[in-house]
């Protein structure tokens, strides 16, 4: 058996990972050359053959931008066996737009390869987001070289082709098969997944395709120097919200592998509100973060054995040997130039990011909201340090013991979070270059488990390879994981978790072991203080369901290698051999696609122990892989090229029948349909409550989701045969002698597949029981007519006298072919152009007697919208006093929206402030209602009814009611608005005026006759006290802690 080390510094290969950044230590160039050094080193010092095959090539995103979109990936729910662990800090308002900042434990286990953040390891920052992909062969930018092909496409290759068999398979293993995969994640709740197909001149033209199909509207923006490659990218989700991500004017950041000219992440720049008038802006600081890996692979070379010798692929009394395989180690050395975020800019403040460095890791010190008056709202000040064993400090390993929140700029409210954690003498893996035995000790997921044996598992197809226990141990896979947050109330809340189960026996590992990797929460129990009762929830699950079975077969890789071989009559012949290549590494295009995460079908949570409780609540579950497996062993002939006629001999599949590692019984290797849609939505509840020792249900809701708008998107499957030698045939032994130029040149390619798709809810059912039998049901049905936006165009809900309540929403893109310029048909057409699809325009209430009658008009409510302000502008409303039948509402004709005459105008939204708040509003026939704005238009200062726009505006200085800068009193603020009411007291005008606190609250509301009440806040920003005109309180709020579950 062979032993060699090799370095490889190229992008996307599988294996050990660590995060760790280096710019306290050396600059990044320095970096590069030592791990150039390094790698030439290594290559000198020990012998290596030549290895032609490798595992897919798949790069993945930094490990930052992993440790945020690891939380949509795996997401921490019951259906998933995570707590939903997050620590809320502070939610930026700018205008329309919202952003909640928190801090979230994902508790999955401790990993070989970590996500990191500037938290530490298994914490993460929510405080904006970042759309990443996974480069599968080639990355789709828009190269002029690009080429993407189709198996008519290859056949017309290896067909039309006059060069050598080698030319013609560098040619082939060069082609892009397979789409990148971008995924993006904001905390506003934002999230997708696309890929790019190239159309026009050399496939330079980029459009997206929604694989999670979506209204989003995604445009790639890019850039020709020094290449051709995508520079940012425009999302516009359905509300008409645009975010950017990557690199726009001072703002966004680009993500990408040193000497590698193409970016694999684009972080967010900007998010703007649809009426273009508000927006929150990200800025970044860069840093280079270093991603290690350590792998193992064998490689088994299966050629003729003939008078050059070689492996032995030759049968022996019906018997094949295979020769001892060769054995190598991989280091990897991925240096990233990653973003550190610094501020987070909004209308009136920002806030500032400050870091500092844990051992070699880079970590937030401090987080802090300000005024743009420099008035500081809160402050979030972190304790991080390493883990330690003993006198073991692990440089790679960062926990967050303490969080200290503080709010008011002097003599600040201090709020204080400690953590524990679960921390045995196991120690924890270590980040550097092979020689720690913790690089070895990681389970078939990726988590840590404990072992020191070889990664590769033992295999019965090379039987003198004796390979390495890859079982999941929980044990292990708890280290580092949280134990306790302590509240600053004084309660507390503990976590106790267990290994994971799977249905499938898993081969890789100990014999007889269910565990699979990673962990689920067995019990949590909280306390609201001491001596004081606890509040228990224990969990148990059902068997759980692995989207990649980890059979060996996907472990291996084949390809083939030109070589000079021997025919029987020792001629020699250019031909190939197989080169089966084996990894420690489960295959990273399975992995990159479907994922790891073990689900659970039902989960009970029991209020209390499983066997003390007083009741209990059952979750279902839907489990459906991403991956549909299929063989293509029944691909048609015309898909196979065999060069010339061969004569009357057997079909291929009479040869190469022989098993290898990382394929079938035959030749034919197994491909996946990916189908991204397929997730465990959450398919019910049921709740119980405990009588003795039966359980008597409650309450029941049943969930019932439909798969729209499903697609198929081909990707290129193809592979080489091995050449049919090895038999001593006659019919095989005449075409290999006398067609020698055809030896190896044989092929199979079909369509990996796809799916697009999206699931919605369709059916909703909620029972109430009595004693225990059901009391009553009610069912609400969805529908979506409209896959352009994917909105429910119809509710229906049964009532309790048996009637069906009908609700029917028409939205922009209910309305097609648009051509006039009316203002009401302007107004829609404005709200397609902006992506503003969850907009209901037209809301029609109906009612049924019975599923089979017709519908009964009640009600219909139509909203027209300002041409040129994606604003409304009037509301009209149909009634009937009686149900009327058909009723058809609002349509397009000619180009033209229009509805019924018989529609009545109800409001007029007349007048907008420069913000687009709303300014003026009238109903039908009645007086006008007035709004000024201000502190930079962030809230209404007035309100006044029975006088209109104008005249009030004429009446204060509205620069002095913006106050830009917040240095404006509440006194200055009430005596400017004071000349409302006095400028109108010989009218019949009703005066209500309003004083803020900028990002607090209102101080102050004086009422129509002139009478003040007084509003007080704590540090913290919560309502206290109100007071009387005299000062005198009227009502005072104390907060008490209330213990929360997940």
């Amino acid at each position: 058996m062979n032993y060699s080390i090799l370095c490889v510094r190229f992008p996307g290969e599988s294996g050990f990972t660590s995060s760790r950044t280096f710019k306290k230590l050396f600059p990044a160039a320095l970096i590069a050359f030592l791990c150039a050094l390094i790698c030439i080193i290594s290559e000198s010092a020990m012998a290596q053959p030549t290895v032609h095959g490798s595992m897919p090539k798949v790069t993945l995103p930094s490990p930052q931008a992993s440790s945020i979109l690891r939380f949509g990936d795996y997401p921490m729910n019951l259906g998933s066996g995570l707590p939903d662990i997050r620590v809320p800090f502070y939610e930026i308002t700018s205008g329309s737009l919202k952003l909640p900042i928190s801090f979230s434990f994902h508790a999955s286990g401790c990993k070989v390869q970590p996500a990191y953040s500037l938290l530490g390891q298994d914490w993460s920052i929510e405080a904006g987001g970042v759309l990443s992909r996974i480069t599968r062969d080639l990355p789709d930018d828009p190269y002029q070289s690009f080429s993407s092909q189709t198996p008519a496409g290859i056949e017309s290759i290896i067909q039309g082709s006059s060069s050598s068999m080698n030319t013609v398979q560098n040619i082939i293993e060069n082609i892009d098969k397979h789409h990148d995969i971008f995924n993006y994640q904001v905390n506003t709740g934002l999230t997708g997944k696309f890929i790019l197909q190239h159309s026009g001149v050399n496939g330079t033209t980029l459009t997206p395709r929604h694989l999670l199909s979506s209204p989003a509207k995604i445009n790639p923006v890019i850039t020709t120097n020094p290449i051709p490659r995508i520079s940012s990218f425009r999302v516009t989700a359905e509300d008409g919200t645009i975010y950017v991500f990557g690199s726009s004017g001072s703002y966004g950041f680009n993500e990408s592998l040193q000497m590698f000219p193409v970016y694999t992440s684009w972080w967010l720049a900007s998010i703007v509100s649809a009426d273009l008038q508000d927006s929150i802006n990200f800025k970044y600081t860069s840093n280079v973060q270093n991603k290690w890996g350590y792998s193992e692979y064998l490689t088994v070379n299966d050629n003729f054995m003939g008078q050059m010798g070689g492996e032995v692929y030759l049968e022996t009394n019906g018997q094949y040997r295979f020769s001892s395989p060769d054995y190598a180690q991989r280091m990897t050395s991925e240096l990233y130039t990653v973003p550190v975020l610094d501020e987070i800019l909004f209308s009136g403040g920002k806030v500032k990011f400050e870091t500092r460095f844990s051992e070699d890791v880079q970590v937030v010190s401090q987080i802090t909201v300000s005024r743009t008056d420099g008035v500081i709202l809160c402050r979030f000040i972190p304790t991080i340090s390493n883990f330690t064993t003993g006198s073991t400090v692990h440089k790679a390993s960062v926990k967050v013991s303490e969080m200290l929140f503080q709010y008011g700029s002097t003599n600040p409210l201090t709020q204080k979070y400690t953590f524990e954690y679960y921390q045995s003498s196991y120690g924890f893996p270590s980040s550097g270059w092979v020689g720690s035995a913790s690089q070895l000790s990681k389970d078939w997921g990726g988590f840590f488990n404990g072992n020191s044996g070889p990664l590769i598992p033992s295999n019965y197809e090379i039987p003198n390879w004796t390979g390495g226990d890859r079982a999941a141990n929980p044990l292990y896979a708890m280290q580092g994981m949280l134990k306790k947050i302590n509240f600053p109330t004084g309660g507390w809340t503990e976590f106790f978790y267990e290994g994971n189960k799977a249905l499938q026996n898993v081969i890789v590992g100990t014999p007889g072991s269910d565990y699979a990797p990673g962990l689920r929460l067995r019990q949590q129990v909280s306390y609201t203080g001491p001596a004081q009762p606890a509040k228990t929830k224990t969990y148990t699950y059902s068997e759980g369901r692995i989207p990649i079975i980890p059979w060996l077969d996907y472990f291996g890789h084949k390809t083939y290698v030109p070589l000079l071989v021997w025919d029987f009559n020792n001629n020699a012949h250019p031909g190939v051999f197989r080169q089966r290549y084996i990894s420690s590494e489960l295959d990273p295009n399975l992995v990159s696609l479907v994922g790891l995460t073990i689900l659970y079908p039902s989960v009970t949570e029991y209020e209390g122990t499983e066997t003390d409780n007083t009741g209990k609540t059952e979750y279902t579950f839907s489990f459906n892989s991403p991956g549909m497996y299929e063989s293509i062993t029944n691909v048609p002939p015309t898909n196979w090229y065999i060069g010339n006629s061969i004569g009357d001999c057997p079909l291929f599949s009479d040869y190469d029948t022989y098993s290898y590692y990382g394929g079938t019984e035959t030749f034919y290797p197994t491909k996946i349909n990916y189908r991204p849609f397929e997730t465990n939505y959450n398919t019910g509840k049921k709740m119980y409550k405990k009588s003795g020792t039966a359980y008597i249900p409650v309450y029941e809701e049943t969930f019932l989701e439909g798969v729209y708008d499903q697609q198929e998107i081909p990707e290129l499957l193809l592979g080489r045969f091995m050449y049919p030698v090895g038999r001593n045939d006659e019919c095989l032994m005449d075409n290999f002698t006398s067609s020698p130029e055809h030896l190896g040149k044989f092929y199979y390619y079909d369509n990996n597949i796809l799916t697009t798709g999206i699931r919605k809810l369709t059916k909703k059912t909620i029972r109430h029981y009595q004693d225990g039998e059901p009391l009553l049901t009610t069912t609400t049905d969805y529908d979506y007519s409209n896959l352009q936006h994917l909105q429910p165009t119809m509710i229906s809900s049964t009532q309790s006298n048996g009637k069906i309540k009908v609700v029917r929403m028409k939205y922009p893109a209910d309305y097609p072919n648009l051509t006039t310029t009316d203002p009401t048909t302007a107004g829609i057409k404005l709200l397609q152009s902006s992506n503003m699809h969850n907009i209901p325009v037209e809301t029609s209430e109906r009612i049924k007697n019975t599923p089979a009658s017709a519908e009964l008009m009640l009600q219909t409510m139509f909203t027209a919208y300002k041409p040129l302000a994606r604003v409304p502008d009037k509301i009209f409303l149909e009634q009937s006093l009686t149900p009327t039948a058909g009723f058809t509402g609002s349509h397009v004709n000619a180009g033209a929206v229009i509805w019924p005459g018989s529609t009545q105008e109800r409001i007029s939204f007349n007048f907008y402030s420069q913000t687009k708040n709303l300014a003026e509003q009238q109903k039908k026939d009645d007086v006008k209602e007035v709004y000024l704005w201000g502190y930079r238009g962030m809230y209404p200062v007035a309100k006044v009814i029975g006088s209109d726009l104008v005249t009030v505006q004429n009446l204060v200085s509205q620069s002095l009611l913006d106050n830009n800068n917040f240095e404006e009193s509440d006194e200055n603020m009430r005596q400017e608005l004071q000349k409302i009411r006095t400028g109108l007291q010989s009218t019949h005008a009703q005066v209500t005026t309003y004083t803020y606190s900028p990002f607090i609250g209102i101080t102050s509301e004086t009422d129509p006759r002139g009478i003040t009440t007084y509003y007080e806040y704590d540090l913290m920003g919560r309502l206290i006290r109100i007071l009387d005109k005299d000062q005198k309180i009227i009502k005072q709020l104390d907060y008490q802690y209330n213990v929360s579950q997940p």
